[in-house]
């Protein structure tokens, strides 16, 4: 996908956030991702956070391990 399209439909989702909250981390996330170096990140986790980081990458890129966004937002709908 094109940056600028990326772009367009970032702006999109954030268009539509009423909950200051959530733009508020959003923003955070974004700000701190700026500022902080490549790799960064990586370097402060231990080995066995590196590790559960790449197992669960590796399991999610099987279907039927992942669940659906619409029966998550109905079970946690109390919450949202």
């Amino acid at each position: 996908m094109k940056a600028s399209i990326i772009r367009d439909n970032f702006h999109h989702l954030i268009d539509e956030i009423d909950n200051e909250e959530l733009l508020m981390k959003f923003y955070d996330l974004m700000l701190k991702s700026k500022v902080q170096k490549e790799g960064e990140l990586w370097a402060m986790l231990t080995a066995e956070e590196k590790s559960e980081l790449l197992q669960s990458e590796e399991e999610s890129r099987d279907p039927k391990n992942l669940i659906n966004y619409n029966s998550q937002k109905a079970k946690h709908q109390k919450w949202l």
